[in-house]
């Protein structure tokens, strides 16, 4: 077999920032195409699932989802700091619509509006609201300007908090607390 025939796929996985191409990918091409193996295909993956995601039907059902879980949320008392995260960013749904995410791409592509401060602006905004309801289907806030991030998945350990507080943030609502639980059974098997 020779090098040239040698098939192969490499893929972008979703979630990335979509303002740029990971740029591993075009190095492994880059080299590989200058060994001589020149049987590669890109698929950038992130691009596909974030256009999909941005349909108007998509949005309707991501609206429809945070309006639920907020409406459900506000008949609860007290809420844990899950529920309050979650409730943060079901309330970011508001004032957003179906076509919004398709507008403020619409904006990004267009050569006299993306440089129009203001559409601009409106248009990144209106994008940063969308990925902050989009966590609701995972972990509530965990991208940040189309990146993971995982400041609110490890909260406030209790002892800092008032009394008052201490009912917000239960110790096994915690992910690290889980984790702990999850090393100690290790070492303890």
């Amino acid at each position: 077999m020779l090098r040239e025939d040698v098939r192969y796929l490499v893929i972008n996985v979703p979630i990335t920032d979509p303002t740029a191409s990971y740029h591993s990918i075009p190095y492994l091409f880059g080299a590989s195409a200058g060994a001589g193996f020149t049987g590669f295909r890109g698929i950038d993956a992130n691009i596909d699932a974030l256009n999909f995601l941005a349909q108007p039907a998509q949005l309707a059902e991501l609206l429809d989802e945070a309006a639920g879980m907020r409406h459900e949320l506000e008949r609860r008392t007290p809420l844990t700091r899950g529920e309050q995260l979650n409730y943060r960013y079901a309330l970011r749904a508001v004032g957003l619509q179906p076509d919004s995410v398709a507008r403020a791409i619409g904006i990004l592509r267009d050569p006299e509006r993306f440089y129009d401060y203001g559409s601009y602006r409106q248009a990144t905004l209106v994008l940063k609201r969308w990925l902050d309801v989009l966590s609701l289907r995972g972990f509530a806030g965990q991208f940040g300007d189309f990146t993971l991030r995982i400041n609110n998945l490890a909260w406030q350990p209790v002892q800092r908090l008032r009394p008052d507080q201490r009912r917000l943030y239960p110790a096994d609502h915690s992910p690290a607390a889980a984790v702990l639980r999850v090393r100690i059974r290790r070492r303890a098997a």
